[in-house]
């Protein structure tokens, strides 16, 4: 976080959001967490709360929304196993959203649909992450493909409601 914010600028503009403040660091309506994100969630969040409060045990607000950009899913190193095979992990987010919560991963590069299934290539860790996200109990998952990322190919992401007013939400807009 602190070399991006020293030396890639660019990547925590805000400027293009109008009535926004210049960075993403600076913004008062986002708090930043530097640590070990896994222990983070699971530490915190790895139970069912009182589903009348929408607080932790320490008094910390829920999440409205979690993005997940952690190293591509079909990395061939053995943190990307950990990282997207941990149910515990994933549960974490599951409870620390919100009522309306939403959860969105980066899934790495798309698979083309000439390739075989997920599950008999690179894409394994893909198909587990998904698999588990979809079993935690979120009312609607969505994932999508989008070129205009910079990559060299398209790149795929997971949008996971909670709730059905994300999912209403997610269809309202024509784009």
């Amino acid at each position: 976080m602190l070399f991006s914010r020293e030396y890639l600028p660019e990547w925590n503009s805000c400027d293009d959001i109008v009535g926004s403040v210049s960075n993403s660091f600076k913004d008062p309506r986002s708090d930043m967490y530097y640590k070990d994100a896994m222990a983070w969630f699971i530490t915190r969040c790895d139970q069912e709360g009182d589903d009348d409060d929408d607080v932790y045990e320490d008094g910390e607000e829920l999440l409205d929304v979690i993005i997940m950009d952690a190293l591509d899913p079909q990395e061939a190193i053995p943190f990307a196993d950990v990282l997207y095979n941990n149910v515990a992990f994933l549960r974490s987010f599951f409870y620390a959203l919100s009522e309306d919560g939403v959860l969105v991963m980066q899934l790495g590069e798309t698979a083309h649909q000439a390739y075989p299934a997920e599950e008999l290539t690179d894409n394994l860790n893909r198909a587990k992450v998904i698999k588990s996200i979809e079993s935690l109990g979120f009312v609607s998952m969505h994932i999508y493909d989008e070129e205009h990322c910079g990559f060299g190919g398209p790149w795929s992401f997971l949008v996971a409601c909670k709730s059905n007013n994300c999912h209403d939400n997610w269809y309202k807009n024509p784009s």
